[in-house]
């Protein structure tokens, strides 16, 4: 993601681990959109409940561009 910002003429100006979460550590084998945004189609009790449970919200990044004139 930086090196594309980066490369359209953006400067990166800061990065923060506010939102990161070291639960969600996606394998090779997971997919983009693992973890459900809800957990209202999920059956409570099963094995995949609680594992997302478990995880929480998803790993994310929060970063701060500048585009200079």
């Amino acid at each position: 993601v930086i090196a594309a910002f980066r490369a359209a003429g953006f400067l990166l100006i800061d990065e923060s681990e506010l939102n990161a979460n070291p639960h969600d550590q996606p394998t090779e084998a997971d997919v983009v959109w693992r973890l459900p945004p809800t957990l209202r189609n999920a059956t409570e009790g099963t094995p995949y409940y609680e594992a997302m449970l478990t995880i929480g919200e998803s790993d994310r990044m929060t970063l701060k561009f500048l585009k200079p004139e």
